[in-house]
């Protein structure tokens, strides 16, 4: 995949990588450092008790058609439309014994802390572990699958620039060297 240098002020950023990759605390980041409105998609996707927004379509057109963003989500129907306007994707591609570790370090903090997600949500260890909706089933289900569909996205857009992180060191990295 041969990809041009990131725009140094970058107006539309894509961020992008598996469940548990760090894909909202990079987009914060970026966010912040770029000045730019922050696009989660999990909290324009679920409504209060884990129910889908119907509107969440319809949303994530409007603010992918807007001037600026840091957009940062899984889900592939936006992925794909959000790819193509964006100027920077940044793919953090990590192994998955990093992001299955991730992923259950946060969501026993979560549970601890009882944090409230978006829609007034708090996830629970049943949900994670015994339910057909379980994000660690749905990490087993996609991780190979999205490196898949990701690199054939970047394929079909060589012209954007792309930043393919594969370590929780070059993440590090990378985010440093921004500021």
């Amino acid at each position: 995949m041969d990809h041009p240098a990131a725009p140094t002020r970058p107006r539309r950023i894509l961020v992008i990588g598996s469940t548990g990759a760090g894909k909202s605390t990079v987009a914060q980041r970026l966010s912040a450092h770029h000045s730019l409105p922050n696009v989660h998609l999990d909290a324009l996707h679920w409504g209060p008790n884990w129910t889908i927004r119907p509107e969440f379509q319809r949303e994530v057109e409007e603010r992918i058609a807007r001037d600026a963003w840091v957009m940062e989500g899984g889900y592939v129907f936006a992925i794909e439309r959000a790819w193509p306007r964006a100027e920077l994707v940044v793919w953090l591609d990590l192994p998955f014994a990093t992001v299955l570790w991730r992923l259950l370090v946060r969501t026993f903090r979560r549970r601890l802390r009882n944090e409230e997600l978006f829609g007034g949500n708090r996830e629970s260890l049943p949900m994670h572990f015994l339910s057909k909706n379980s994000l660690i089933l749905w990490l087993l289900k996609t991780y190979r699958k999205r490196r898949r569909e990701y690199a054939a996205l970047a394929g079909q857009y060589p012209a954007i620039s792309l930043v393919r992180l594969m370590t929780r060191q070059s993440v590090e990295a990378w985010l440093e060297q921004l500021d």
